[in-house]
């Protein structure tokens, strides 16, 4: 039940973190690592942890830096990264379209 409700919190705190992005234009690199604070001060899951997990699951070289992505997917054990939001959206509906929706997404690589 513990684990249910961390991955509830991650996801809602990448949601959060998304709107917060619009509302204050945090780049996208930085998105997971707000996302990860928030959910952090939420579930005392220290932050240390979850920004660890954000970057083993979706972290690359960007910005000068190693940094999670918040456009990301796993589909079978294959990775998937996109420029943004739109489009990491439409790929996950095509995937819902076709009946797949075992795949994760986000910084978290949270299963949908």
């Amino acid at each position: 039940m513990r684990q249910k409700s961390l991955f509830i919190m991650c996801f809602a705190a990448v949601l959060a973190a998304f709107a917060a992005s619009a509302a204050k234009a945090i780049p996208p690199h930085l998105m997971c690592d707000a996302a990860a604070a928030q959910a952090a001060r939420e579930s005392r899951v220290p932050l240390s942890v979850l920004m660890s997990i954000a970057r083993v699951e979706t972290g690359a070289a960007r910005a000068g830096g190693f940094y999670p992505w918040p456009w990301a997917a796993n589909v079978a054990g294959k990775g998937h990264f996109f420029a943004d939001k739109p489009e990491a959206i439409t790929f996950a509906k095509g995937l819902i379209d076709h009946g797949t929706i075992n795949f994760d997404i986000g910084c978290f690589q949270v299963n949908l």
